[in-house]
């Protein structure tokens, strides 16, 4: 467990980068199946969540570069099957609660908002590598990006940030490893972030890196913490 401690210079702020999103995956109220698409095809609350989430999607997608954009769909589509597990052993008004917990989280991420951040809070969005080749492998890493202003503060956390999500190389390991042997199988290793503040001056970035070695036959899932501190400006 990793943690990390950088101080933003006092003009450091973070900001939203727009996204988008043509081929965001929505629920075909006509042909839902699964108890999420049925809870939200039946709720307005849960619908217009859904919705939101979906216009947030929309505007990053439209800011991205083409290969931006197939990593962002690929992550989207992990997330609602990540959404589905998550509330899938509930009912009712809990399914409801539970998924719109979860779309809500996910707007604010594809926003770059935090839950408790101060409304003149700084906003960190995601930047995403996606690489997969069947039957061998598949990177999914997602990792935090300041975009103004642009400076030693900003390089010094995305390098941070990068090192933690990245690991020592871990693109190049999982490209090279062997291939598994059962039918079906791949190795996988997935980096993903979650953003809270401790107080108004002190931003909590927490990294999940999930990786399996099929061929090793080895799962493992460890959490970073990496809190880092912003001077915000005089009221």
């Amino acid at each position: 467990m990793a943690s990390i401690t950088i101080g933003l210079g006092a003009a450091a702020a973070l900001i939203l980068l727009a996204f988008g999103a043509r081929g965001q995956p929505v629920p075909d109220c006509r042909q839902a199946k699964t108890a999420a698409d049925k809870a939200i095809c039946g709720n307005v609350e849960l619908a217009a969540a859904d919705k939101a989430m979906a216009d947030s999607y929309t505007a990053l997608r439209a800011k991205l570069p083409p290969e931006q954009q197939r990593a962002l769909l690929a992550d989207q589509r992990r997330w609602i099957t990540r959404r589905t597990a998550a509330c899938g052993d509930k009912s009712d008004d809990a399914l409801a609660q539970c998924l719109r917990a979860e779309t809500e989280a996910r707007r604010r991420f594809l926003a770059g908002e935090s839950a408790n951040g101060a409304r003149d809070a700084p906003r960190i969005v995601p930047i995403l590598f996606h690489e997969a080749r069947k039957g061998r492998y598949e990177i999914s890493i997602e990792t935090p990006q300041m975009l103004t202003p642009r400076g030693a503060a900003a390089t010094a956390f995305e390098r941070a940030a990068h090192a933690i999500a990245f690991g020592k190389n871990a693109v190049k390991e999982y490209r090279e490893m062997e291939r598994p042997m059962a039918k079906g199988a791949e190795n996988y290793y997935e980096a993903t972030y979650e953003l809270s503040y401790a107080d108004p001056k002190l931003i909590s970035l927490v990294f999940t890196i999930a990786t399996s070695s099929a061929a090793a036959r080895i799962r493992t899932a460890r959490a970073s913490p990496w809190c880092s501190t912003w001077p915000r400006a005089a009221p």
